[in-house]
């Protein structure tokens, strides 16, 4: 694989500057802030991995989880941020390396409200299962 392109999945413990890193992702879900995150990963539900260049060089980071259910597991991408270019040639890469940190899954899912996020999993083979919709009541 091109040096360039390289992105590996590093394990990692939460930080403050993950906090930072996430806010902005999570900016469109009115349920979820970095808190949620830093919670579910500090009590086991869900792991940190920061993404590493080639050179070592900390671009962002991820939180992923497992779910389990009555017909199988279901890997969750809850979260993806950071400095990363996400240039048409980066992102699969990314991908690819966040989809081999999930074993024994059926499928892989990530919730977004981002249109060129859905368009760039799209390209990937990732398509629509549902949609969700809200409306605050207090």
């Amino acid at each position: 694989m091109d040096q360039e392109k390289s992105l590996t999945l590093r394990p990692s413990t939460w930080l403050p500057s993950h906090a930072a890193l996430f806010a902005r992702a999570l900016r469109c879900d009115p349920m979820v802030t970095p808190v949620t995150l830093q919670e579910n990963v500090a009590a086991g539900r869900a792991l940190l991995f920061d993404v590493v260049d080639a050179d070592g060089e900390i671009l962002g980071a991820v939180v992923l989880r497992v779910e389990k259910r009555e017909l199988g597991a279901e890997g969750v991408i809850d979260a993806a941020a950071g400095r990363l270019p996400f240039a048409r040639s980066r992102f699969p890469v990314l991908v690819r390396a966040i989809e081999k940190q999930f074993y024994g899954v059926k499928f892989i899912r990530i919730d977004t409200a981002s249109r060129s996020i859905m368009r760039a999993f799209a390209r990937l083979g990732y398509s629509p299962r549902q949609m969700t919709l809200q409306r605050a009541v207090a």
